[in-house]
């Protein structure tokens, strides 16, 4: 019951920021190119706050955490910029797929060859139609299908970036014990916001900070943004105490993107095909399956 109730607050809060996200991308005074950084900072300072509060502003940390907590700042940055490229040089509904993919693997696959924990035959069955639903729910038939040769490298490394991101989570915990989990969450994020910031340092010089006003509506719109990361990462490192690697990442992914395409049909009037309809089921099957079999 509690890794149920866990994993549900994750895909809630998850599905609520990637909303507030597309938001806030329309909201935001400045320059649209600057919307996703301004927005990285604000969010990585308040999940490792979060975390640091949490602990008490006096988290347990080893050498362990910090590297492993500064290599899942590189995956996190990493995820961003390799998203944004990927959608800038090809088809969404290929990417997503790479990404989803990444996430759910990657994960049980580092635990497997490190730590021996083997996923059954009916999970692996079952992640495979997560992955073909993937593709389906994404899959958009007035889609621009031209790509550059740019495309397939950002994919592939987004995907890597996706899956390191839970695999270095999972390690850690696995390395130090649960104890630590507030500072691998705290070193992480105060990465993913130092790297953000410096960016738009390079990239505005003088006008960074002037970057980063907001009007009220869209610092509400940022705060909230910012909140349900913090809540829904803080939420994922906790899952990783009582929740197996393949069915944690597998429903955390799927869910998140089933619940996001389900909110903006009710939100946003977007449209399903019925092979986006038919996707949807066979996700929500899938989930049951990894979670069951």
């Amino acid at each position: 019951m509690t890794s149920a109730l866990i994993i549900t607050g994750i895909i809630l809060f998850f599905t609520t920021q990637a909303l507030l996200c597309k938001k806030y991308a329309d909201l935001y005074p400045g320059k649209p190119s600057l919307a996703s950084p301004v927005m990285t900072v604000f969010c990585g300072l308040a999940v490792a706050l979060t975390a640091m509060a949490l602990s008490g502003f006096h988290p347990a940390v080893s050498p362990t955490t910090v590297w492993l907590g500064l290599a899942n700042a590189a995956a996190v940055v990493g995820y961003y910029s390799f998203l944004i490229l990927g959608a800038q040089t090809g088809p969404y509904s290929v990417l997503i797929v790479f990404s989803v993919a990444g996430g759910i693997v990657l994960p049980p696959v580092s635990a497997f060859l490190f730590f021996g924990e083997r996923p059954s035959l009916g999970k692996i069955i079952a992640i495979a139609f997560i992955l073909l639903a993937v593709w389906m729910v994404s899959y958009k038939k007035q889609e621009d299908r031209t790509f550059t040769a740019w495309f397939f490298p950002a994919c592939i490394l987004l995907a890597l970036s996706n899956g390191a991101f839970g695999s270095l989570l999972e390690t850690q915990q696995r390395l130090t014990g649960s104890v630590e989990r507030n500072a691998m969450m705290a070193v992480s994020y105060f990465g993913l916001a130092a790297v953000s910031f410096v960016r738009l340092l390079v990239r505005e010089k003088k006008g960074v900070f002037a970057a980063m006003r907001q009007t009220r509506v869209s610092f509400v719109v940022l705060l909230c943004c910012a909140v349900c990361m913090a809540v829904a990462s803080n939420l994922l490192v906790l899952a990783i105490r009582y929740v197996n690697a393949t069915v944690l990442y597998a429903l955390e992914n799927a869910g998140v993107m089933l619940l996001t395409v389900l909110a903006s049909c009710l939100l946003f009037k977007e449209k399903l095909s019925p092979l986006n309809i038919v996707g949807c089921a066979i996700m929500a099957a899938a989930m049951a399956g990894v979670s069951l079999l």
